[in-house]
């Protein structure tokens, strides 16, 4: 397994990259050259709603 990298954004920070990345996403859905990087988006947007809902609790 990977090693992690550890980031501590504040909640407006997350919601502006999770929008920003979460657009990107949307922007680059038909382009089938980028499909790898779309997944790795795909899971660190995933990633970052875990540790939020996590830190929310």
């Amino acid at each position: 397994m990977s090693k992690k990298i550890k980031v501590e954004l504040t909640e407006k920070q997350y919601y502006a990259v999770a929008m920003t990345l979460e657009s990107h996403c949307f922007d680059i859905a038909e382009d089938t050259t980028v499909a790898t990087q779309r997944i790795v988006i795909s899971n660190a947007l995933q990633a970052m709603d875990k540790g939020y809902e996590q830190w929310k609790k």
